[in-house]
């Protein structure tokens, strides 16, 4: 993903908001507390963030979901549910989809071979990167979306 997964799953009382693309490319497929598997419990807070959401805890930065639309790792339906369960508690959010895979939205393609991210000059890939990147310094440069 997903970054510009870009998300992050804020823990309870607190946010990540726009950190989350930086921590995906960080942390490499796989890491649980970024967008993708929102229904699986996030390291930074041990519960699944949906859970927090029915819960009423909500993050307090707006969060940027970026999916590629060949992942094959993390079907894509996992951000769209986040996505819309972020807007039904009133939530800001924003929800873009890329062609590209698991890896893409960080100018990367993924191995799942070696569960990592390797360089690549994919089109798509680098056309993700740039529009996570886009996606960032709009949340930076601007106080909504």
């Amino acid at each position: 993903k997903t970054p510009a997964r870009a998300a992050g799953n804020p823990p309870a009382g607190g946010a990540r908001g726009h950190a989350g693309v930086a921590q995906q490319a960080a942390e490499g497929p796989g890491a649980s507390n970024r967008s993708g598997r929102y229904d699986v419990p996030a390291r930074t807070t041990g519960t699944p963030p949906l859970t927090d959401l029915e819960k009423g805890l909500t993050p307090t930065a707006p969060i940027h979901l970026l999916h590629g639309t060949t992942d094959t790792v993390i079907p894509t339906t996992h951000s769209r549910t986040m996505a819309e369960a972020l807007r039904k508690a009133g939530h800001t959010t924003t929800y873009t989809e890329c062609p590209t895979d698991h890896a893409g939205t960080i100018m990367t393609e993924y191995d799942p071979a070696t569960n990592r991210c390797r360089p690549t000059e994919d089109k798509a890939a680098v056309a993700a990167g740039v529009t996570a990147v886009q996606i960032l310094a709009k949340s930076v440069t601007t106080t909504g979306l």
